[in-house]
């Protein structure tokens, strides 16, 4: 489930997510934001699992 995933990111993840992400997607200039961004969803994340909810995200960049 993608939610674990994003749960079970640590912080060098998220850079390396987020990095991969911004170069796929986007100029190498959004790293920074995109990190401050998983940075958010793991903790929503995280919160989800311990609660086990399910999140949803609706995401227009």
């Amino acid at each position: 489930m993608l939610r674990d995933a994003v749960a079970s990111l640590e912080l060098s993840g998220q850079s390396q997510a987020a990095r991969q992400w911004a170069n796929a997607e986007f100029s190498a200039t959004a790293k920074d934001s995109l990190t401050v961004f998983l940075a958010a969803l793991t903790d929503l994340a995280r919160r989800a699992v311990v609660n086990n909810d399910q999140i949803y995200c609706y995401v227009c960049l």
